[in-house]
C-alpha cells in the first residue's frame, strides 16, 4: 500500500513501532500558511475492511495534533508522549485515508523541533 501523497512526510529508520521505517513529520517542519501536514492513502475495495495503524503522536496538546480522516471527515484525534494503536473500518468503493499533523498556535515554553508524529505499521485486512 504506497502513499497517494506524502506531502511533506518522510520515512524515517531512527524511530519505528515494528520494522525498518516509519514516516515522520515535525510540527515546526510545517509551512506557517497552511498549518497541516498531510499524508494520504488512496483504497479501492469491493467489500471494506479494517484499516489498522501505530501511531507515535509525541505532541504538545491544545498546541499540536494528530488526525486520521477518512473521506476528509475526522474519525481520530490524538497528542500523546506513546505509541497508540488505531483501527478503522473502511466502507466499500474508493476511500482517502489522511493522517494528518495539525500546527495550532506555537507553544512559548517548548522546543519546536520537540514536537513531531511518526506512523507505522499500516495494514488494510479486506472483508471476504
Amino acid at each position: 500500500m504506497a502513499p497517494a501523497s506524502l506531502g511533506n512526510w518522510r520515512f524515517t529508520n531512527e524511530v519505528k513501532y515494528e520494522g525498518e521505517y516509519s514516516a515522520t513529520m515535525a510540527s515546526d517542519e510545517i509551512e506557517l500558511d497552511s498549518g497541516i501536514a498531510d499524508l494520504s492513502i488512496d483504497l479501492l475495495t469491493g467489500n471494506g475492511g479494517i484499516l489498522t495503524c501505530e501511531v507515535l503522536p509525541f505532541l504538545q496538546s491544545p498546541y499540536d495534533l494528530f488526525r486520521t480522516l477518512i473521506d476528509n471527515i475526522m474519525v481520530c484525534e490524538d497528542s500523546s508522549i506513546f505509541w497508540v494503536s488505531q483501527q478503522h473500518t473502511i466502507k466499500p468503493g474508493k476511500r482517502q485515508v489522511t493522517f494528518r499533523l495539525v500546527k495550532n498556535l506555537p507553544n512559548p515554553n517548548e522546543d519546536p523541533s520537540s514536537s513531531r508524529a511518526w506512523l507505522d505499521k499500516i495494514v488494510f485486512t479486506a472483508n471476504s
